[in-house]
């Protein structure tokens, strides 16, 4: 037997300690958040038509919900009026305004209040953090 094997065991035992330890107080078991993909991804036109040509974009988005409540649940259920406020949102947008990469930040800003009030009038307040770009392509 080496000389460090005390040494060993002290350690192991005092690594299961803690988590028991740990267990025991009701530490929550899992990340209070996760990362909710919304798909299928947006493909719409905006510009309402400026210089007598449609303009197309495709969005990916992503949701960062709190888990500790039933957000996720509500955000599967009410999906259907998340994905029409969104669009109706982005639908609306100027062509200025969406080719300028500041105001992208701002659009983004906007979306999550539209998906935080849909949520809202279904009667959950909050788990809906952030929300996120994974993809902004436009056609002029």
């Amino acid at each position: 037997m080496s000389r460090f094997a005390p040494f060993t065991l002290l350690m192991l035992l005092a690594c299961w300690l803690s988590v028991a330890h740990a267990q025991e107080e009701g530490e929550p078991a899992g990340p209070a958040t996760m990362y909710y993909e919304i798909d299928p991804a947006f493909v719409l036109n905006y510009g309402n038509g400026t210089n007598g040509r449609l303009k197309f974009m495709r969005v990916e988005l992503t949701l960062r919900l709190n888990t500790r409540g039933s957000v996720i649940g509500d955000v599967n259920l009410h999906m259907p009026a998340i994905r029409h406020a969104i669009i109706m949102y982005l639908s609306k947008q100027s062509a200025k305004r969406i080719n300028d990469a500041t105001q992208r930040d701002a659009i983004r800003l906007e979306l999550l209040r539209e998906v935080q009030i849909v949520l809202a009038e279904a009667g959950t307040t909050e788990g809906v953090e952030d929300l996120l770009f994974n993809a902004f392509i436009v056609q002029r």
